[in-house]
């Protein structure tokens, strides 16, 4: 997915980069996909390949970038 234009993003929502560049420098490793789950409360979740090989969905608040 190209990572400079996410087609459901709000102008009110962080852009993907910004989530993904957060995520890394929190946890390392590399993102595998993303979605927007829209609603009251938009949520990314990112598809996420640990440093430990693992894989994990790790879910980020759209607006204030805030793990959930």
């Amino acid at each position: 997915r190209d990572l400079h234009s996410f087609p459901t993003r709000r102008s009110s929502d962080l852009p993907l980069r910004e989530i993904v560049d957060m995520v890394r420098g929190r946890f390392g490793g590399d993102l595998i996909g993303a979605r927007l789950e829209q609603g009251e409360c938009p949520v990314y979740v990112l598809r996420w390949r640990m440093p430990d090989a693992s894989v994990q969905d790790i879910r980020v608040d759209a607006v204030s970038g805030q793990f959930r």
